[in-house]
Formats: structure tokens, C-alpha cells, sequence
């Protein structure tokens, strides 16, 4: 038992001194802030704990865009309108999803039994296929609105 528990420790040891290894001594390619992730100040900030608002998300996001697929304006205009579209739907679906998984957490703490728990996870899931579809639904029409050579950049990482 004895052996377990050093070598248990000594793992643990290592895993720590490793993590640390990531976050500090690489600096840009390790975790947190400026992790050399190339999205400069405002995704940096977003780390920092301060976050996006709405704005600074789909500015930044068309900004992304604009940039790497070289958008007109009237294509911004139009992406500009699937985002607030797919931000306003999102929000609800993320309500709805937060208040479900809080009902399933306050079920299992109470022992409901395992119909009503299957049901909330059903539930759960449900509302998860339907951000999923969301998603899927927005991808598709910023593709329409590019050109073909746009497309192409689009799905370049």
C-alpha cells in the first residue's frame, strides 16, 4: 500500500511540475493570456476573464471574416444579419439549456428516479441537437452569400 501511495504521489508530482511547465515557461504557447492563439488584444482580453459582449464577439468575428475572405460590404452587411439571427436564437437555446441542466442537477440531488432523469437528459440532448442545427443552419448561408473562390478560403483553416 505503501508503494501505491508514493507512486501516487510521485505522478502527481510530475503532472503538476508539467503543467506548470506549460503555463509558465513557455509563455505564448502555454494556457491563459496571449497563448500565441493570433487573435490579438480583443481575444486576449476574452481570456482575461473581462469577456465579449454581444458587439465585440460579432465584431470580432466579422472582422475575422472580412479579413481572411477579403468581404465586400454588401457580404458583410448580409453575414452581419445571419449573425444577429443566430446570436438571438443561440441565446435562448443557452437559457433554455442552462435552466434544463439545472433542473437535472437539483433531480439528481433530490434521487428522482430514473424515468423522470432519462426524460431531462432526452430534453437536454434535444435542446443540444438544436443548437447543433443552428449552427449547421448558419454555416450554410454565410456560404451562400460568399463567392466560389471565398468558399475555398472558408474552408481553409
Amino acid at each position: 500500500m505503501k508503494k501505491f501511495f508514493v507512486g501516487v504521489m510521485a505522478l502527481a508530482l510530475l503532472a503538476s511540475v508539467w503543467f506548470m511547465g506549460k503555463s509558465f515557461a513557455f509563455g505564448t504557447g502555454g494556457f491563459g493570456p496571449g497563448s500565441g492563439h493570433g487573435y490579438g488584444y480583443a481575444m486576449d482580453q476574452a481570456h482575461n476573464g473581462q469577456g465579449f459582449n454581444y458587439e465585440q464577439r460579432e465584431n470580432f468575428t466579422l472582422d475575422k471574416l472580412k479579413a481572411k475572405l477579403s468581404l465586400t460590404d454588401d457580404q458583410v452587411t448580409q453575414i452581419k444579419s445571419l449573425l444577429d439571427n443566430k446570436y438571438s436564437q443561440a441565446k435562448v437555446l443557452r437559457t433554455k439549456l442552462w435552466n434544463l441542466n439545472n433542473d437535472y442537477r437539483n433531480l439528481v440531488a433530490n434521487k428522482a428516479d430514473m424515468s423522470t432523469l432519462e426524460s431531462k437528459i432526452k430534453e437536454i440532448n434535444s435542446t443540444r441537437v438544436e443548437m447543433l442545427n443552428l449552427n449547421t443552419d448558419y454555416r450554410i448561408k454565410i456560404l451562400e452569400v460568399l463567392t466560389p473562390d471565398q468558399r475555398v478560403l472558408m474552408s481553409m483553416r
